[in-house]
């Protein structure tokens, strides 16, 4: 039985399993092109594109920071408040994995994780120990290991290491947060109207990678599926683990830096703000009359937002307690009850076909 089944029978056993059923809807009204393309100008122009422009600020300022870092002219507590601002601003665009994010392996690059086999430890060890000076180079480093190009290498050099000042650690952390800054300004580029993915999204047409613009919005709605999914599986009921006993609180995603659970809560408000309001998914799934489907997804959203924000610790210390366990394992549940909408009721009401990715590091 995998993973995900043996969580969901765990959790159905206390009463908490989620309700799944096919997209068994009445009749609604067809969506027309011009309507879908629409709101996929909005969401690229109005969505995504001011996202990936913050990133790519936040990812520069990392960058400046670091450097000044190593040049001892900021602190190693200025350089952990530019990180924590820089991951919370990919948090916000860490679905949007198609276009530019996945071209040249962008997303594992900037964030390699899960990382089961421990990569980034045993090479960035092995980096350290060596005091690889090739790493430094610019050119080099964004064609290394996507383990010691990302955010995970750098959280280890921050947090873990602690690396000095004019020391190798500092040096490698400032060329990573270079290595960053660089990706981020070729992602925000690249989702402009004038830029690649921008163009693809906006411009859909026969022979194209979207063929319609019907094609680009299951673009979005598929990528908020999978997050999702991600989410309640790999965020919340690996950690969690089958029981107390087997809780796995090393597997949180940024537990190093004291992340977790506040970065989930920025992906949840990110997608509900991409599904959400005028001009967005909720519109068309309103327009088509599903508007009973749209309320139970903005519900869902809601829930597990409501309740992750009310947890006033970071989720590994969580996963080691009855009492956080009960409300991790009820978040888990509202994100898989809100996933179930997506990726059959919504799809369904606009009459969207879906294409998954995997998003194991490993």
């Amino acid at each position: 039985m995998g993973r995900r089944r043996r969580v969901l029978k765990g959790l159905a056993v206390a009463g908490l399993a989620p309700v799944w059923r096919p997209a068994t809807l009445l009749a609604g009204e067809p969506v027309a092109q011009t309507r879908f393309a629409d709101v996929n100008s909005k969401l690229v122009a109005d969505y995504a594109l001011p996202r990936f422009k913050r990133f790519a600020e936040a990812a520069h300022k990392q960058a400046e920071t670091l450097v000044a870092f190593n040049e001892s002219d900021a602190t190693l507590g200025d350089a952990t408040t530019a990180f924590h601002d820089a991951i919370a601003a990919w948090m916000a665009v860490q679905h949007l994995r198609f276009g530019a994010l996945e071209e040249e392996m962008r997303d594992f690059r900037i964030q390699f994780w899960p990382d089961k086999r421990n990569r980034v430890g045993k090479q960035l060890g092995e980096a350290l120990r060596d005091e690889r000076q090739d790493l430094l180079d610019p050119t080099v480093l964004a064609d290394a290991s996507v383990a010691l190009q990302g955010f995970p290498a750098l959280e280890r050099l921050l947090f873990v290491e602690a690396v000095e000042p004019g020391s190798y650690g500092g040096a490698l952390a400032a060329a990573i947060g270079n290595n960053l800054a660089t990706m981020t300004d070729t992602v925000a580029g690249a989702w402009g109207p004038e830029g690649s993915t921008g163009a693809a999204l906006l411009s859909p047409g026969p022979g194209a990678r979207y063929g319609d613009p019907a094609a680009v919005t299951a673009a979005f709605v598929g990528a908020m599926a999978v997050q999702l999914e991600f989410i309640a599986q790999r965020k919340l009921a690996t950690p969690l683990g089958e029981s107390l006993a087997k809780a796995r609180p090393r597997t949180s995603e940024t537990w190093r830096s004291g992340g977790s659970l506040t970065h989930i809560a920025t992906n949840l408000s990110s997608l509900s703000d991409m599904y959400g309001g005028e001009n967005r998914i909720e519109t068309l799934v309103i327009e088509a009359g599903f508007r009973p489907v749209s309320e139970k997804l903005q519900d869902a959203m809601a829930q597990a937002l409501a309740t992750t924000q009310a947890l006033g610790a970071d989720l590994p210390p969580l996963v080691e307690e009855e009492a956080g366990r009960e409300q991790l394992e009820r978040i888990v549940v509202q994100v898989e009850t809100a996933h179930g909408l997506v990726a059959g009721d919504i799809a369904g009401a606009l009459d969207l076909v879906l294409g998954f990715n995997s998003l194991d590091g490993d």
